[in-house]
């Protein structure tokens, strides 16, 4: 069971990760990851491509938000590979419409994102994740 505090660590995990999941503002992060991966589009990305613009979010904190994203229906997978850095394959991510609302097609692109953030934050609140 996660932590009911932050859901970012396991009941069983040490209280050192405790600690650092309490220091981690959940909602904040899926934000910035969501926004960043919505700026890649229907091509989607890797991890290290949402690193890449998170410079101060480490790899160990945005690869667990995929999971929980995924399952919140935020985002999905391409089915596309591609080679990191590192030599090993990253599995491509795409985001997915917020729920809450259809786009208006007479909305810039900022103002979609803007609505899409805001439908986020929204979901988020629903499941706890944010208040």
């Amino acid at each position: 069971m996660l932590n009911e505090n932050s859901g970012l660590a396991w009941n069983t995990d040490p209280e050192t990760s405790h600690h650092a999941a309490e220091s981690i503002d959940a909602g904040r992060l899926f934000l910035e990851i969501y926004q960043v991966m919505s700026e890649f589009g229907h091509e989607g990305c890797t991890a290290e491509q949402v690193k890449d613009r998170l410079p101060n979010v480490g790899l160990n904190a945005i690869t667990p938000r995929f999971k929980q994203m995924i399952d919140l229906g935020m985002i999905q997978c391409t089915g596309e590979t591609v080679l990191a850095r590192s030599g090993r394959k990253q599995e491509k991510r795409r985001v997915l419409p917020a729920p809450f609302s259809e786009p208006d097609k007479k909305q810039s692109k900022i103002q979609r994102l803007e609505s899409r953030i805001k439908n986020l934050e929204e979901l988020l609140r629903l499941n706890g994740i944010k208040e």
